[in-house]
């Protein structure tokens, strides 16, 4: 019965897509909006019970995989090399952009009411990350090509691998100098070191098979197949072997098809790509929708004041840092002004973080635990319901769309 109401979810998600679609929105906000309004904390119609099946777990990690893979797709060496700091220039002035004026606005205001400022620090790390799926399903649907779509592929890829980086260790140095006397429940290794040889190695592996195959259906068959073994393997070292399953999917999926794109001709590269788009599509919808379900609305009203000023001050900074990582790289104009933007939503990762960040503050601020495991986690569905609709208006300026 879970079972079922897990596909009939999948189902609704798909229609709602299509028909926010003729409303001129993007899919991914039906897709999202479908999640949260028949998730448990509304509707029901998926429970908490059955987001905790393996099934649930294994489609998760598949439709991180091919997020992952579509961000790869973008770490083509020779660009990279060619546009040298570039990418990582905008990458970091992002982030560390939106951490630092969400640190300072929300330290101002806890010493005016009171609340210990080092809070500050923990809200300002959440602040990190952007949602890789938000930005990878809008630039499918909108078919972009150019050089914007390139830069943001890229700064997306490098946001999600670095701002784990320096959450972790900002973290660990919070807890070290407040003495908070705990560590967090995962590793780097497990999170992203291990994800990452997965990814590299099955990523040679297709590389080697494609290279010897004769034609695009063989082509496809091979780079789907290894990615399922791929993903099975993983599965099972995260589930069974590891104290705490804590991989980070969408880091195999990145290595994965970075590898293949650095080994392979660009006619194979090209077909594969093509042949794949359908399957990119329902991994997409199925992330999305998933990472819709455990939000929940009626938090929102309770905890508004923090949630919003932590939405809008958090974008501000993306759109700040973007634009000044911008300047620094030499872009044009339509990138500084755009990319900021594009990097506002906020799902997914942040929700690990949040979790993460609680087990902190239980330790060092347990009468603000709610900030993190209640009113931030509800920022999440206006972040990205407005983020989603700011991108989309930012990729309208970049004249970049349905090429």
């Amino acid at each position: 019965m879970l079972i079922i109401n897990l596909l009939l979810g999948y189902m609704i998600a798909f229609l709602a897509g299509k028909l926010i679609s003729k409303l001129k929105f993007p899919q991914i906000l039906g897709w999202l909006l479908a999640g949260v309004i028949i998730g448990p904390n509304v509707i029901g119609i998926i429970s908490k019970d059955a987001m905790a099946i393996p099934t649930f777990t294994v489609i998760m990690n598949f439709a991180k995989t091919i997020v992952g893979i579509m961000v790869g797709y973008s770490m083509v060496f020779k660009k990279l090399k060619k546009a040298g700091s570039k990418y990582l220039t905008i990458t970091l002035s992002e982030m560390i952009g939106a951490a630092l004026l969400v640190f300072a606005v929300f330290a101002i205001a806890f010493v005016v009411m009171g609340i210990p400022w080092p809070l500050a620090i923990l809200i300002g790390l959440v602040a990190l990350p952007t949602a890789p799926g938000v930005n990878i399903s809008l630039i499918s649907e909108f078919k972009a090509e150019g050089r914007f779509t390139d830069i943001l592929k890229t700064v997306t890829g490098l946001d999600n691998i670095l701002a784990n980086i320096v959450f972790y260790l900002f973290l660990a140095l919070v807890q070290a100098i407040f003495s908070a006397g705990i560590s967090v429940d995962v590793s780097m290794f497990d999170m992203m070191a291990l994800p990452a040889i997965i990814g590299l190695i099955f990523g040679v592996i297709a590389s080697l098979l494609i290279k010897n195959s004769k034609d695009s259906k063989t082509d496809l068959a091979i780079f789907v197949s290894v990615m399922v073994v791929a993903n099975i393997l993983a599965f099972y070292v995260d589930n069974y072997i590891l104290e705490n399953p804590s991989m980070n999917f969408i880091i195999i999926g990145i290595l994965y098809s970075t590898v293949y794109v650095n080994m392979v001709s660009d006619e194979k590269l090209l077909s594969v790509k093509r042949e794949f788009h359908s399957i990119q599509e329902i991994g997409l919808m199925c992330l999305v929708f998933s990472l819709g379900l455990p939000l929940n609305p009626k938090l929102i009203p309770d905890h508004f004041l923090i949630l919003i000023t932590f939405i809008i001050v958090r974008g501000l900074g993306k759109i700040i840092g973007g634009y000044i990582g911008s300047s620094l790289a030499n872009e044009p104009e339509t990138v500084k002004k755009t990319i900021g933007i594009t990097m506002t939503p906020a799902a997914g990762v942040a929700l690990v973080f949040f979790n993460n960040a609680a087990t902190t503050a239980s330790v060092l601020f347990p009468e603000y635990l709610y900030i993190f495991t209640v009113a931030l986690p509800a920022s999440v569905i206006i972040n990205d319901v407005v983020g989603i609709l700011l991108s989309k208006y930012a990729y309208t300026k970049t004249g970049e769309t349905n090429k």
